[in-house]
């Protein structure tokens, strides 16, 4: 059975809302406790695979909600969470690839303050994004 659900834009795993605790892991959903290099707590809005990827690649979304970020003095800006990006690619991505509709595989990973639609813009939403390739190291860091 397959650990993840169809969606309007693709597939999506049953955790949607799942918090990924800065903590130690002493429950819940198992493999899914570790601490992110920022401190922040983040929770997993959404992850899809991407209908729009090209027919050769498969394209992962994983979309977490991040209320410490922010601009201009207040909150985490985005040095402080960069290191935050690889982790929850390793952490959250590779494990989810053994559903992935073909390779090789791309992975976007978004962090925002607050909900935003999928596509959709919102001026006073912060949101940092990073992409990474996918080969048999883990996740490669590409330009986004």
């Amino acid at each position: 059975m397959s650990s993840l659900r169809h969606t309007e834009r693709g597939i999506a795993p049953p955790t949607r809302g799942f918090p990924v605790s800065t903590a130690s892991h002493d429950g819940g959903l198992p493999g899914h406790g570790f601490a992110l290099p920022s401190g922040q707590a983040v929770t997993l809005e959404e992850a899809f695979w991407d209908q729009d990827a090209p027919e050769q690649e498969s394209w992962l979304r994983l979309r977490f909600l991040a209320p410490d970020i922010g601009r201009e003095g207040k909150g985490l800006d985005y040095d402080a969470v960069a290191d935050d990006f690889p982790a929850l690619c390793e952490n959250f991505g590779l494990p989810m690839l053994k559903e992935a509709p073909r390779s090789p595989v791309t992975i976007f990973v978004s962090l925002a303050d607050r909900p935003v639609e999928f596509g959709q813009a919102n001026p006073e939403a912060i949101q940092f994004f990073e992409v990474f390739q996918v080969d048999d190291d883990g996740c490669i860091w590409g330009a986004f």
